[in-house]
């Protein structure tokens, strides 16, 4: 049975999750370096992605699938992903 996925997601690989994950801790390190320069906007901003790319890594992994497009649909994606 082939899995179902909604207009506003696309299917996700764990090469894709690996790929996020990174991505992830990318945006976390930038973070701490703006923490570090008292840059607190920046460090905020780059927290954000970081939580973005790392929620795409979990959907991905767990439902092979991501959200596209704006962030209030992704929130009930990631919902009924159990993250």
């Amino acid at each position: 049975m082939a899995e179902r996925h909604s207009p506003s997601t696309v299917v996700a690989t764990t090469a894709d999750a690996v790929a996020f994950a990174g991505k992830a801790h990318e945006y976390l390190d930038a973070a701490h370096d703006a923490i570090a320069r008292n840059n607190y906007v920046a460090a905020v901003g780059n927290a954000i992605h970081a939580t973005i790319a790392a929620s795409d890594a979990v959907a991905s992994l767990r439902l092979k699938s991501r959200w596209k497009g704006n962030h209030p649909g992704g929130r009930r994606s990631r919902r009924l992903g159990g993250s």
